[in-house]
């Protein structure tokens, strides 16, 4: 009998060994107290949004904002409804393979383009949070296939991240290691692809302009590697994108 439990306990052991690293191999997780921003430690870029938003009145509205949150949801590991009192941010190690440093393939639409608002949102099972970005279109290096985005066009990419505010006053930041947020007002080369059936764009990564140089706005290590002159970016995208359309055609 006392044999049977032994076998039976190393049968449990090994079951949740396995299963534990089944979840790891996809994503881990931590929870730190004081957060430090991917790449400045000033936090204001992130916006905020409160754990208890009432639901959008206008019925319109209301399942224009659900399509575009769909994408987001089933991921109740993320936000915490009852997060830690001493808990104020919550940073995501994702262990799946980020996209190169310059992903032409990757994205549906490159453009230069200024950011005119960041806004929080929360998924619709409330177990997510993402940012919402417009940006005013300057200059387009890969059109979409829509043939709707020109100059001064107004478009919408979202990432997921954001602060979270309780009805005690607390206020938790959520964010991808490695992933920062473009600043409002600011100047990016932006990455940008379509995903599932939102209307929204996903942002793959961005540099930021600024001075004539370009910036990196993530910071996995081999996005680095063009950093520097804005201009010998723009020529080695352009490079790319010319040789990937030969290639499409």
């Amino acid at each position: 009998m006392n044999r049977n439990k032994v076998i039976w306990g190393i049968v449990a052991l090994v079951v949740l060994v396995t299963i534990a690293v089944s979840f790891g191999s996809r994503q881990s997780y931590s929870q730190r107290n004081k957060v430090e921003s991917p790449t400045t430690d000033d936090l204001s870029r992130y916006p905020v949004v409160d754990y208890d938003t009432p639901e959008i009145a206008n019925a319109t509205e209301r399942e224009a904002r659900r399509l575009k949150s769909k994408r987001y949801d089933g991921q109740q590991y993320f936000v915490k409804k009852n997060p830690h009192p001493e808990t104020d941010g919550v940073i995501v190690y994702d262990a799946v393979k980020p996209p190169p440093a310059i992903p032409i393939a990757e994205s549906n639409l490159i453009v230069i383009g200024e950011i005119n608002t960041a806004t929080a949102f929360l998924a619709n099972d409330k177990g997510s949070v993402y940012t919402e970005f417009t940006i005013r279109v300057d200059e387009i290096f890969r059109a979409d296939n829509t043939g709707k985005i020109t100059k001064d066009s107004i478009i919408t990419t979202d990432r997921a991240g954001g602060y979270v505010r309780y009805q005690n006053g607390q206020k938790v930041i959520y964010r991808f290691d490695g992933q920062d947020f473009p600043e409002v007002g600011g100047h990016y080369l932006l990455f940008l692809k379509t995903e599932k059936d939102s209307p929204n764009y996903v942002l793959v990564t961005a540099y930021e302009l600024k001075d004539g140089k370009a910036r990196s706005l993530d910071t996995v290590i081999p996005y680095n590697e063009f950093n520097g002159t804005s201009d010998n970016l723009m020529q080695i995208i352009k490079t790319k994108v010319t040789a990937l359309t030969t290639n499409e055609n």
